[in-house]
């Protein structure tokens, strides 16, 4: 469903962003995009296998990982031991906004002994603030992988407005036609539902563009049995590290892993900062979205802003792109 009028243009841009891209890679293969991970690590599993994805690409160069809602600090352990087991423990880590002091979480115990004072990479207090100072240094756009419900934002928004122009968010949120479980009409999706208010002042915001990945192309993402059993059995860093942390995960929620992981939400986050990749399994389109006071989000051509939405997948595309991370956890990269 495209606007009319709009596609050339979503066209132009796509293929600009693609070819920026392509052509930093032909220049040096040290290049590599430039992300921020803003995340709620240890709500459930799916932030790890999207972090770790994104540590395992080729394409992307993690400069920050910031938590965000509720304990923050116990998110950042959380993070801290999947860094350390990854061997990418050189990653700074920023504490987001604390809102709560709520560690009852699936993945918080799984974490909990970690020292962040003997993290090697660093850890910065002042999440937002860091964020500010990677977008700033950068020479080059900076995209921020929103993961979480959107919590930081209205506070780097409103302290540091000069950075936003200088980044790209890429977000798993919404909910455009579809719900949670395939569901008709759409749901109010977590990551917006959690402050429905940030997300209203981050769309406010003059964001160099957003994309996201809604309910509509994430809500069925799982690795099945083989997949599983091929992530288990290889001999990577995050074969090993994903193994760890799903395995506490499952004896807390009591998950079965003999079919399917549980549903990966967050790894189209992740696909969706390489547009590159992500328009190899995805179709895209663009709508103009507002989200109300309720969570919801609205197509309203009037006031809503211009949002690249992936909404659907390609012909296998959802299949092509499950074996695709399965093999990628399963093999040793050079990080």
């Amino acid at each position: 469903m495209i606007m009319k009028g709009s596609r050339s243009a979503v066209m132009i841009l796509l293929i600009a962003e693609v070819f920026q891209c392509q052509f930093c890679l032909t220049q040096s293969q040290a290049s590599k995009r430039p992300v921020i991970i803003d995340t709620d690590i240890g709500s459930f599993i799916d932030d790890s296998f999207a972090i770790v994805y994104a540590a395992q690409s080729e394409e992307l160069d993690i400069k920050l990982i910031v938590t965000c809602t509720q304990d923050t600090t116990a998110r950042a352990k959380v993070i801290a031991k999947l860094m350390k087991l990854l061997g990418r423990d050189d990653v700074p880590i920023g504490i987001g906004i604390k809102n709560s002091n709520n560690t009852h979480q699936s993945l918080i115990g799984w974490g909990a002994e970690e020292d962040l004072s003997t993290y090697k990479g660093g850890v910065f207090p002042d999440g937002v603030s860091k964020m500010a100072e990677v977008i700033k240094s950068s020479g080059e756009i900076v995209e921020i992988i929103a993961i979480g419900p959107m919590t930081n934002f209205p506070s780097l928004i409103q302290r540091y407005p000069e950075v936003v122009p200088r980044a790209r968010i890429k977000a798993m949120a919404g909910s455009i036609y579809i719900g949670y479980n395939g569901s008709k009409p759409p749901s109010v999706e977590y990551n917006i539902f959690m402050c429905p208010w940030c997300m209203q002042v981050l769309l406010a915001a003059n964001w160099n563009k957003i994309t996201l990945t809604p309910l509509d192309t994430c809500w069925n993402v799982a690795l099945d049995g083989g997949q599983i059993k091929q992530m288990l059995l290889g001999d990577s860093k995050a074969a090993t590290a994903l193994a760890s942390t799903l395995t506490y995960f499952c004896l807390v929620e009591n998950c079965n892993l003999k079919d399917e992981t549980p549903i990966l939400f967050d790894v189209t986050g992740t696909l969706i900062s390489m547009p590159e990749v992500g328009m190899q399994y995805m179709n895209y389109t663009t709508l103009n979205l507002t989200v109300n006071s309720a969570g919801y989000t609205v197509i309203d051509d009037t006031k809503g802003k211009e949002i690249f939405v992936y909404v659907t997948w390609k012909q296998s595309g959802e299949r092509q792109f499950t074996d695709m991370i399965a093999k990628l956890y399963s093999t040793s990269v050079d990080l």
